[in-house]
C-alpha cells in the first residue's frame, strides 16, 4: 500500500497529469471538420495512453510513485518503532528521497523522546514507591517487650514487627501489645458472631456499632474507627444535601461529586476561542473578512468548549479533560476536521464539526469510535495516539486499544 498522508500524496500529481493529457483532446474553440479532426486526435491519444498502460508503461509520476513504494516495501516499516523508522529513513535517503528521509528521521527522534519521557516518569514513580516503604518513611518504635515495630502500624492499632529484628527474651506484655490483642479479639468477634450483619447504609453501621459496644469492645480501635466513619458520613450528609435521606443515596452523591472533581471542566469560558485562534494563526482562513473570520472562530471555539464539557461528564472516558487538552490543537491538523483554504464553506474554509467530535472520541477511547487502520501512520505523525487509550480498527475491522510497541 502506498505510504500516503505522511510523505506526500502522489494521487494529486496523477490527477494533474491526467488532466493535462485530456486537455489536449478539447476542441479549443474549433468547429466543423477541424473540431472533428481535433477530437479524433484526442481519442487516439487516449487510446495510445491506454494501450501503453496495458503493456506495462508508466508516466513519470507513476514511476516515481512505484519507486517510492518499492523503497518502503524493502524495509520492515513500523510507525511505532523508532528503530524501524530510522531504517526507513536510511533507505529513503539512499534512494534519493532526501526530504522524506529527513522527515522520517525527525519523527523517529520525536517518538524516541516521547518514549523516554514515559520511562522516566515510570522510574520516578517506582522510586517514590520504594522510598515510601523505607524505615525513614515508616518509622520504627521499640516497645516495652523489647521488639521494634513499624510506627505507622502502631498508629493504626495493628502492630507489625520489623522483619529481621533480633529475637529477644519474652517480657511482660506492654500496653500496646495488650491493646493489639484486645483489638484482635474484637475483630474476631466481628468476623464470626457478627459476620452476617449488613454494614452498607449509615443505619446498618450504627446498629453494628451498638452490637460491638454491647459485646464490651468499645475500648478497641475497631470500635473507634467505625464510630469515626459514622460521624464523617453523618456530617457529610448534612453538609452536602438535606434532601438525601438514605445512606445509599448519600454514597451515590459523594461518588458523583468525586467524579465531577476528577473530570471537572478544566477549560475556562473563552478558552475554546483561544485554541481556535492559535489554529487560525497557523493556517489563516480565507473567510472574506476579519468579521467573518472572527465569527467562524467563535463558532468552532464554542463547539470545542461544548465537547470539553461533555467529556467531563462521560463515565466511559479514559482520560480527564486536563489530559485531553493538548490534543485539541493537534486534531485540527487532520484534513477531514479543518482545511483553512479549501474554498468550500465560509468563503474558503472547510470545517467539519462531526469529524472533530468523532475523531476526538476515537483518540480518547469513548463512544466506540475508532481510527481506521490505514490512518494509523498519519495519526502517529500528528501525535494523536494515546497508549492504552485510543481505539483503532485492525486489518479485520475489529476495534482494538492502541498499544505502543517497545
Amino acid at each position: 500500500m502506498a505510504q500516503q498522508g505522511m510523505f506526500g500524496n502522489y494521487q494529486q500529481q496523477l490527477a494533474d497529469e491526467t488532466a493535462l493529457r485530456k486537455q489536449s483532446a478539447q476542441t479549443g474553440g474549433l468547429t466543423g471538420w477541424a473540431a472533428i479532426t481535433n477530437a479524433m486526435s484526442g481519442i487516439g491519444s487516449e487510446f495510445g495512453y491506454s494501450a501503453g498502460k496495458a503493456f506495462g508503461g508508466m508516466t513519470p509520476v507513476e514511476e516515481e510513485q512505484a519507486r517510492f513504494q518499492s523503497v518502503m516495501d524493502s524495509v520492515n516499516y513500523d510507525p511505532t518503532n523508532p528503530d524501524s523508522m530510522m531504517e526507513a529513513s536510511a533507505a529513503l535517503n539512499a534512494a534519493g528521497f532526501y526530504d522524506k528521509g529527513l522527515e522520517m528521521f525527525n519523527l523517529s527522534n520525536q517518538v524516541k523522546a516521547d518514549n523516554l519521557t514515559v520511562k522516566i516518569k515510570q522510574f520516578e514513580f517506582k522510586e517514590a514507591q520504594k522510598k515510601a516503604n523505607t524505615p525513614d518513611a515508616r518509622g520504627m518504635t521499640e516497645l516495652g517487650d523489647g521488639y521494634k515495630y513499624w510506627t505507622d502500624s502502631l498508629e493504626a492499632g495493628t502492630p507489625e514487627r520489623v522483619v529481621g529484628d533480633i529475637e529477644k527474651p519474652p517480657k511482660d506484655k506492654s500496653a500496646a501489645m495488650l491493646k493489639y490483642e484486645r483489638n484482635q479479639a474484637a475483630v474476631e468477634y466481628r468476623n464470626t458472631v457478627l459476620k452476617d450483619r449488613p454494614s452498607e447504609s449509615l443505619e446498618d453501621k450504627r446498629i453494628l456499632l451498638k452490637e460491638i459496644d454491647d459485646a464490651g469492645y468499645s475500648d478497641t480501635p475497631l470500635f473507634t474507627q467505625l464510630q469515626d466513619t459514622i460521624t464523617e458520613i453523618a456530617n457529610t450528609e448534612r453538609i452536602v444535601s438535606k434532601d438525601v435521606k438514605t445512606d445509599a443515596e448519600q454514597q451515590a452523591k459523594i461518588a458523583a461529586d468525586a467524579r465531577l472533581r476528577e473530570m471537572g471542566n478544566v477549560m475556562p469560558t473563552g478558552e475554546g476561542n483561544n485554541i481556535v485562534g492559535g489554529v487560525f494563526l497557523r493556517d489563516k482562513p480565507d473567510a472574506g473578512s476579519d468579521i467573518k473570520a472572527l465569527a467562524l472562530q467563535n463558532e468552532i471555539g464554542g463547539i470545542l468548549q461544548s465537547y470539553d464539557r461533555r467529556l467531563s461528564k462521560r463515565e466511559d472516558s479514559k482520560v480527564t479533560p486536563a489530559e485531553a487538552y493538548p490534543y485539541y490543537t493537534r486534531v485540527f491538523n487532520l484534513p477531514e476536521v479543518y482545511q483553512g483554504k479549501s474554498g468550500m464553506t465560509w468563503g474558503g474554509v472547510e470545517f467539519n464539526a462531526d469529524a472533530l467530535q468523532q475523531t476526538l472520541d476515537a483518540i480518547f477511547g469513548v463512544s466506540g469510535a475508532a481510527i481506521p487502520n490505514d490512518r494509523l501512520i498519519e495519526f502517529g505523525q500528528q501525535r494523536l495516539l494515546i497508549d492504552g487509550v485510543s481505539n483503532y480498527l485492525d486489518v479485520n475491522g475489529v476495534s482494538q486499544v492502541y498499544k505502543f510497541k517497545q
